[in-house]
């Protein structure tokens, strides 16, 4: 597999034009990141959303929320909080509803012990996505201690 992930990055260059794709880029560090070869997997992504500020218009935005994301991960499993709020907030600034980044925002506020803010983040989260599967279930989940103390929100279960 090391060998094709070598060849897809070599062809990943358009020799026409120069260009690289950054989805590929993209996703080749994320393959990275599951590894748990996080250096190569940021070096990546920071090259990705480099790329794709540079990408046709109809797909850079969510191209480049999509890498964001994904950085903002890559910053959180290395320990690099400030780096992985300031990605996150970013996000956030950009698409304020983005709940995936509200979640992983808020379990960074809990790293650093600002269990206060992490819980008005998710109440935020809740009052307007309240239906968002994936903010229900880390709401419920015993391993978010924080989460105990939101409102279920249970009137509102099918």
């Amino acid at each position: 597999m090391e060998r094709a992930l070598k060849e897809a990055l070599r062809i990943n260059i358009n020799e026409a034009t120069g260009r690289v794709d950054p989805r590929l880029t993209n996703n080749i560090g994320m393959l990275r990141y599951l590894e748990g070869n996080l250096d190569t997997a940021r070096t990546l992504c920071e090259s990705a959303i480099t790329h794709a500020a540079n990408a046709d218009s109809e797909i850079a935005e969510g191209l480049s929320t999509t890498i964001l994301y994904n950085l903002a991960r890559t910053y959180e499993e290395q320990g690099e909080e400030g780096m992985a709020k300031q990605a996150y907030e970013k996000l956030l600034h950009r698409h304020p509803e983005y709940t995936d980044a509200k979640i992983r925002r808020a379990q960074v506020l809990i790293d650093v012990n600002r269990r206060d803010d992490a819980r008005d983040l998710l109440k935020q989260a809740l009052s307007s996505q309240g239906n968002d599967l994936n903010l229900r279930a880390y709401h419920l989940s015993s391993s978010s201690p924080i989460c105990r103390s939101l409102p279920t929100h249970s009137s509102s279960l099918p």
